[in-house]
């Protein structure tokens, strides 16, 4: 349990949001067993006429090889929304 002032953050997850022009991006780490799997992300925040902000993008999940396969040449997909 995080105490006043401490934040836990296992995957090591970050964003970054360029004010500029709403890029968003960042990366975060899965850990499977003894598989690490260090994720990036990208997206754009949009702005519908609702008045919520979304942020739409996606990131390269490298899938859990399966042998002989190895994690550098195992198919990668992923889609990512960050709601306000």
């Amino acid at each position: 349990m995080p105490t006043a002032g401490s934040l836990q953050n296992p995957a090591s997850a970050t964003l970054k949001i360029k004010q500029t022009n709403g890029a968003v991006s960042g990366q975060f780490t899965l850990v499977d067993g003894d598989l690490k799997r260090k994720v990036k992300y990208q997206g754009l925040i949009i702005r519908p006429s609702s008045g919520t902000a979304k942020a739409f993008g996606y990131f390269l999940l490298p899938q859990i090889p399966v042998a002989p396969e190895k994690i550098s040449t195992s198919r990668s997909l992923g889609q990512m929304v960050i709601e306000q």
